[in-house]
């Protein structure tokens, strides 16, 4: 069941089997307001799977994710999660990517067998996940597999902008498994993970249990009755890079006493272009394996036609720009 740019949903006293591979139980691209309640799944593949956006057979699927919510419900995965998130998006959408945010999963009970895996956190492909709360859960693991697994990372396109505050509350895991965090730079990170009341086999969680790269910050294991840290309150953004700076540049005409060698001093009062009644054009060679999410084009003249087409070529990426009059 696929709920695609969807708002104001609610999906209740729901039982589904599946056997088909990639049989998922509830699939939820870009969509608000997703209320689950009183489901049983026992699927092939992912039983809640949350993602960003997606281009299939045709359609779109685009947007944010917010406010769902899954309750008192039993899911039981056959090959992969109960619950997946964070795969799935366009890393040139506005801001670099979709948020998945505001999302809570209470009174469940999950029975992870055969070759089913944990409770997965994927941010990938310009996706920030934010703002999870997992309250009353009960996992009983056949498998060997963790409570949970986090990770940034790439998937379709590009790594994902980070997890931010994700809350395990009154949890409990009987399983052999521990939790592994994986970061992905100083800006694409994890961080405010907070565990209250969380038990593996009957015995508090301890640091022991988790293993986080350096990439992660502010894991917060928390005892019944204790205070809970406050979280930051937003995820910063990553620094803009210069994918342009000190590379090759060329133009089929320049600005008098401002030569082509100074389009890419990082000087934003640098003009040298000249723009007249034929279409010229500019050309700049930016280093490889990046996708320019947002670009920045000022013209000091009105009236004045832009096309912009970039080119790969000998592992380098070319973004070529022609403006003119009459293009």
């Amino acid at each position: 069941m696929w709920r695609s740019n969807a708002t104001n949903v609610v999906i209740k006293n729901f039982k589904a089997f599946s056997n088909n591979k990639y049989g998922d139980g509830i699939d939820v691209f870009g969509g608000k307001n997703i209320t689950i309640n009183y489901i049983f799944y026992l699927t092939h593949d992912d039983c809640i799977a949350i993602y960003g956006a997606r281009a299939n057979a045709g359609k779109v699927w685009y947007g944010d994710i917010q406010n769902v919510s899954v309750t008192n419900s039993i899911l039981m995965p056959d090959l992969a999660r109960p619950v997946n998130m964070g795969t799935h998006g366009f890393p040139w959408a506005p801001g670099g990517g979709h948020t998945i945010e505001n999302l809570n999963f209470s009174n469940l009970d999950i029975w992870l067998h055969n070759q089913a895996h944990r409770i997965q956190f994927i941010s990938a492909d310009g996706n920030l996940i934010q703002n999870v709360k997992f309250e009353d859960i009960r996992v009983d693991d056949h498998v060997g597999n963790s409570l949970f697994t986090m990770s940034v990372k790439s998937w379709d396109y590009a790594v994902g902008r980070g997890i931010n505050n994700v809350h395990f509350k009154n949890v409990s895991y009987i399983g052999s498994g521990n939790a592994l965090l994986e970061g992905y730079d100083s800006n694409r990170r994890i961080q405010n993970i907070t565990l209250e009341n969380v038990t593996k086999d009957g015995s508090a969680v301890t640091n022991a249990n988790i293993f986080a790269n350096s990439y992660v910050n502010n894991v917060n294991i928390i005892a019944p009755g204790d205070p809970v840290p406050e979280v930051a309150p937003q995820f910063p953004s990553p620094a803009p890079i210069n994918l342009a700076l000190n590379r090759t540049a060329s133009a089929s005409s320049s600005q008098s006493n401002n030569p082509i060698s100074s389009g890419n001093d990082s000087s934003t009062s640098t003009r040298w272009s000249a723009v007249d009644g034929n279409a010229n054009g500019t050309l700049n060679r930016y280093q490889a394996n990046f996708i320019v999410s947002v670009l920045k084009i000022k013209w000091l003249a009105e009236n004045i036609c832009t096309q912009l087409r970039r080119m790969k070529q000998n592992g380098t990426q070319d973004l070529r720009i022609l403006h003119g009059l009459g293009i």
